[in-house]
């Protein structure tokens, strides 16, 4: 029986697989994109109802709604680990460094967490972004925060 003669002979057949294949790849792709979605609802929600982080954005939120350009005692790159804030600053711009880097890497859902995020990740890096500048300058590591102002840059020069 030729090539020929057996493709015509059973073109239900591979059709049927032919769909199936697409079929099943569709669904993967779609299953995976649901499955960033929850997962960054996840994240995003454990953010909103942990108690620690919540109590350390509270101890700097200050900062963040009051902010007047001329705060020189938390801007000095000797007093990064002098308060229990610059610990609190630290963390907050620690956990949103991990999540842009998830961002980055399309681990989590950009347009979903961007809703939540946007006003905070850009406000926390305009007003403690010379801070950033100061412990990259003190760790001697210009890798520091790097996602966070990668995702800054992205969300505010489009």
């Amino acid at each position: 029986m030729s090539l020929w003669a057996f493709v015509t002979n059973n073109l239900d057949a591979i059709a049927t697989i032919v769909v199936g294949g697409i079929g099943f790849f569709w669904h993967s792709y779609s299953g995976k994109k649901f499955m960033r979605r929850q997962h960054t609802f996840d994240v995003v929600m454990q953010s909103v109802t942990d108690n620690v982080f919540q109590n350390r954005l509270k101890s700097i939120r200050v900062y963040l709604e009051d902010f007047n350009g001329n705060d020189t005692d938390r801007k000095d790159p000797e007093n990064w680990n002098d308060t229990s804030e610059d610990a609190d600053l630290r963390a907050v711009l620690n956990h949103m460094e991990a999540l842009a880097s998830a961002l980055k890497n399309k681990d989590l859902d950009e347009k979903l967490f961007r809703e939540t995020y946007e006003s905070i990740i850009i406000k926390l890096y305009e007003t403690f972004e010379y801070h950033i500048h100061a412990h990259r300058k003190n760790k001697k590591s210009q890798k520091a925060f790097e996602h966070l102002e990668w995702l800054y840059d992205k969300w505010t020069n489009g």
